[in-house]
């Protein structure tokens, strides 16, 4: 029964992917102007959203988070991570919102608002991203975003090609006393995997101009990630009471979500037999089987035959499948301002990993159930607000299961704060327990449920544009993959910690930004952070043509002090512990001019401008070298007329 409903929900929910952007155009077509006066005043509010440095310097510096450098394989868009206790063991229940996209969601009935950005490179890397927002009348609004990437990279096998896209429609009643929310999110991710340089001494000694012309583990090998999410989440308030009469401020509701998630990933393995790996799991017996299949060849044949031979004509594929079909019921108290839930949620899980050789498939396929309850506190008081989430598994694999999170917001004239805890105790997924490719095979039955505990703080101090983080996350039974690339868990605590200081300032026309992390780990293998991470950003702003151009002439750099950063799998597509080789030491710089005509960012950026400067190279994973400068152009118009 439950491989029939994913069966059934797969095959219905891809045809809606295709329906859903008409249906949303259509929409979007047959709405209504406004009026000439309500539109100067939502210009207005428009501007002050959207004229924001914050803003523009994100689109700018796409490649940063939280001040930081990512860590990838090259081209923007392959795999990476980020060398900070906020990033490694994420197990959030609530992610950070758009705030552009809630903040006009507050102006209802308001003209349409669409950001286009895209960015140009030198070695054929593009990016495109469209933003669109609309309120229909008061009690409809409506979004949708695309991102597309296309990066062929810069050594041989190197090219990441992704597509995301997400949509939600929102609609309530004029009286407000019934909600709902459609929302469909698709990611497709197309990975060239080249398992790295085969000789980086040739790298680091610059033998090469071209970089084509170094060698690389994996010349054809790649792997493709699709992921899928759609859901209708209602809302319904069955009973009104309050001191009141009219309005009746308080009420009891029933609400509803119903989701549907899949993740799949392929990996197309042509190239068995690099020295990349150090084991082909195809045993005598499968070659026997698939021998069997062949009618050209004989039993005799098999005697006399080349294993070794036979391995590269007969590439495999190993692949990984999961998806979630999950019901939440929800009976609930709210006021204006405070909310009180408690929640009962039933998952069905299917999980399909294995390998095919030809014809022949083996691995793992299986469903089963999980059973949670749990609750959601909200509560809003002038500049503070407060929610706590809680969810316990009661039966199935999730059993004992435990996610709690409390967030506090407070907002004062110059100050903003915001608090965050959280402790996860969770069942390690199936792909830890068990796991069967052509090059990795594990059996795990015995593993810990892992446990992180996490908090964080943000501060912002407008009057001193003075800006602090800290991220504290203390990790117990933890899963990660091995310096053999093997699922793996450490019985010891881990503890790791994050603090970042960051300030922006002025003198005349040059306008700075400082920002510095400081960062501890209790192991430097299994939890790599760099204990010192720098960025600084100087830039000359003035204004041209009566002061209708603004323009940036500046640059930025970013340094790492050294560390042990994970390394790469290609089979696994995972990152893994290594303790053999150093990353950072390294600065990165950027030179860019920034301008903006009335509601038009465009760019010019020298990406990397040191590269090729110093006697060493920079690698952001092990075997990955940091790609060489490039030139980029990059446009970002927002539009709402």
């Amino acid at each position: 029964m439950g491989l029939f409903y994913f069966s059934y929900f797969r095959s219905a929910l891809n045809k809606l992917t295709y329906i859903l952007p008409f249906f949303f155009l259509v929409l979007s077509l047959r709405s209504h102007s406004q009026t000439a006066d309500s539109l100067q005043i939502v210009n207005n509010k428009f501007d002050s959203i959207l004229k924001t440095d914050a803003l523009s310097s994100s689109r700018l510096f796409y490649k940063h988070q939280q001040d930081m450098l990512l860590n990838n394989l090259g081209p923007f868009g392959s795999r990476y991570y980020y060398p900070s206790a906020w990033f490694l063991w994420e197990q959030d229940m609530v992610h950070d919102v758009d705030l552009t996209e809630l903040e006009f969601k507050g102006l209802a009935g308001v003209k349409p608002f669409t950001n286009i950005t895209y960015v140009n490179a030198s070695r054929k890397e593009q990016l495109f991203k469209i933003q669109h927002l609309q309120h229909f009348g008061k009690q409809l609004f409506f979004t949708i975003n695309l991102n597309k990437v296309s990066a062929p990279g810069a050594y041989i096998n190197q090219e990441a090609n992704n597509t995301f896209f997400k949509s939600n429609l929102d609609f309530h009643t004029k009286k407000k006393n019934y909600h709902a929310l459609i929302s469909a999110e698709i990611q497709r991710d197309f990975y060239e995997e080249n398992g790295g340089l085969a000789n980086p001494e040739d790298y680091e000694a610059n033998r090469f101009d071209d970089a084509r012309n170094y060698s690389v583990n994996l010349l054809s090998s790649n792997s493709f990630v699709k992921r899928y999410r759609y859901e209708l989440a209602q809302e319904l308030d069955i009973v009104g009471f309050g001191p009141d009469s009219v309005t009746k401020s308080n009420k009891v509701y029933l609400g509803h979500k119903f989701a549907y998630q899949t993740r799949s990933r392929v990996f197309y393995d042509n190239d068995p037999t690099s020295s990349i790996y150090r084991m082909n799991y195809l045993d005598s017996s499968k070659i026997m089987d698939l021998l069997a299949l062949d009618s050209l060849v004989t039993v005799e044949d098999s005697t006399r035959f080349n294993y070794l031979s036979f391995v590269e004509s007969q590439p495999s594929i190993d692949s990984m499948f999961s998806g979630t079909l999950s019901n939440t019921a929800t009976l609930g108290f709210k006021s204006r301002e405070n909310r009180l839930e408690f929640l009962f949620v039933n998952e069905q899980q299917q999980y399909v990993q294995g390998m095919q050789l030809d014809t022949i498939w083996r691995g793992i396929d299986t469903t089963y159930s999980n059973n949670f309850v749990g609750s959601n506190l909200e509560f809003k008081k002038k500049h503070m607000q407060v929610q706590a989430l809680f969810q316990i598994g009661i039966t199935g694999y999730r059993q004992g299961d435990i996610k709690g999170e409390l967030h506090a917001a407070s907002h004062w004239k110059s100050m903003f704060l915001k608090l965050k805890g959280g402790y996860y105790l969770t069942e390690p997924d199936l792909n830890f327990v068990r796991y069967q490719s052509n090059h990795f095979e594990w059996n795990n039955p015995d593993l810990k449920k892992q446990a992180v505990t996490a908090l964080s703080v943000d501060a912002v101090q407008t009057k001193w544009q003075l800006e602090f983080h800290g991220d504290v996350k203390m990790v117990g039974q933890a899963l990660y993959f091995d310096s053999l690339s093997q699922a793996a868990q450490h019985h010891q605590a881990l503890t790791l910690t994050t603090l970042t200081l960051a300030k922006n300032y002025e003198l005349w026309k040059f306008h700075f930004r400082t920002a510095g992390s400081f960062q501890i780990t209790s192991d430097e293998i299994l939890a790599p952070l760099p204990q010192l991470i720098g960025r600084q950003v100087i830039y000359f702003e003035g204004r041209i043509f009566k002061k209708a151009l603004k323009i940036q002439l500046g640059a930025g750099a970013t340094f790492t002090s050294d560390y042990y950063g994970y390394a790469y799998s290609p089979a696994l597509s995972e990152f893994y512990v290594q303790g053999n080789q150093r990353l950072g030491n390294y600065p990165s710089i950027d030179l860019f001019l920034n301008t903006h005509l009335k509601r038009a960012q465009i760019f010019l950026k020298w990406e990397h401008f040191n590269s090729g400067n110093s006697n060493y190279k920079s690698y952001l994973v092990p075997g990955y070298p940091n790609l060489s400068r490039s030139m980029k152009f990059g446009i970002s118009w927002n539009l709402f007329d």
